[in-house]
């Protein structure tokens, strides 16, 4: 379904109650989460998820990622998706406390972990690490002709 994440991976982050309870506008959906209108919605949230994180981490460096689901961009991504699910039903996270305090906390920590990301903080865990260039320190042999001239004041 998704790049990222799967709905089996927001079902078992939250609940299939919670994941249910905010997705099923039709009121057909028999409890686990497996009806056509259920699943449309949480594929649309996946999607959303999937695009924040794309935009927050558009870098050279960072995006297109060289291992497919990265542990802490599923993070972001459940995260990004659990707002959005609050957001579609706020007197559901309402029964958690204040409704608005529970979808911008979700919202709030997706973000800090992109700028994490994005500003070096955090290390994606299972992102390849770059090898250093072979010829990065110790002494170099210059056996070619002079580089520099004396009194000439060039360098």
């Amino acid at each position: 379904m998704g790049k990222y994440i799967q709905q089996s991976d927001l079902c078992s982050a939250q609940s299939v109650q919670m994941v249910v309870q905010c997705c099923d506008d039709a009121g057909k959906d028999p409890g686990d989460g497996s009806s056509a209108g259920v699943q449309a919605i949480v594929a649309s949230l996946i999607t959303r998820s999937e695009g924040m994180l794309d935009a927050m981490l558009q870098t050279e460096d960072l995006l297109p990622l060289k291992v497919p689901a990265d542990r802490l961009c599923l993070e972001v991504c459940l995260e990004f998706c659990t707002a959005f699910m609050f957001e579609r039903r706020p007197e559901y996270a309402r029964q958690f406390g204040d409704a608005t305090l529970a979808i911008a906390s979700h919202y709030k920590r997706a973000r800090e972990l992109c700028n994490d990301i994005k500003s070096a903080q955090l290390e994606l865990p299972d992102d390849a690490p770059q090898q250093p260039p072979s010829n990065d320190g110790g002494t170099l042999a210059n056996c070619g002709p002079r580089m520099t001239l004396d009194g000439t004041g060039d360098f």
